[in-house]
């Protein structure tokens, strides 16, 4: 017998507990190449650049050093906040090219910077991805898919970007 008096029959009927989601971007594409790298943005959010983060755009020669914040939007409506850092080529949430400053959306975005494609997910851990219907199969990362009303939004940026 455990320890703690707990049987083996007990423990595993114990549920696990469910952690808090993490907000972030999922790098679609890297300098025009197919990637599939998920950071965790924090509440503050996470500063995208040539360097930052960890070097995964470092070979994109049109985004610079500090091109673009992007944070979750805390509150009644979540959302995404995308704040253009005064880039020389500009950031384009959603297909839209976005003035200097910040910009709010009320769901989860695309964002394109240079070559490169961010998605701003809701969740960025592997245990909340689900099974995708095979016309969203554009957003597959590492036998995960995620969910996310931009799908659609993410798939055409995708394709563009390949013309």
């Amino acid at each position: 017998m455990p320890a703690d008096d707990e049987t083996c029959d007990d423990s595993r009927r114990m549920s696990v507990p469910r952690s808090r989601p993490q907000a972030g971007i999922v790098v679609v594409l890297a300098a025009g190449r197919p990637a599939a790298l998920a950071f965790e943005a924090g509440p503050a959010g996470i500063e995208v650049g040539r360097g930052t983060p960890a070097g995964a755009l470092d070979d994109d020669e049109r985004i610079s050093r500090r091109h673009v914040r992007v944070a979750p939007r805390e509150g009644r409506v979540p959302g995404w906040v995308v704040e253009d850092l005064g880039s020389r080529n500009g950031t384009f949430v959603d297909g839209r090219r976005i003035g200097p400053g910040q910009a709010s959306f009320e769901r989860n975005v695309v964002v394109r910077i240079g070559r490169s494609l961010l998605w701003a997910v809701d969740d960025v851990r592997r245990s909340s991805a689900i099974r995708c219907p095979p016309r969203l199969r554009a957003a597959r990362s590492s036998g995960a898919f995620f969910a996310a009303p931009s799908a659609r939004s993410l798939s055409r940026a995708v394709r563009a970007t390949r013309s």
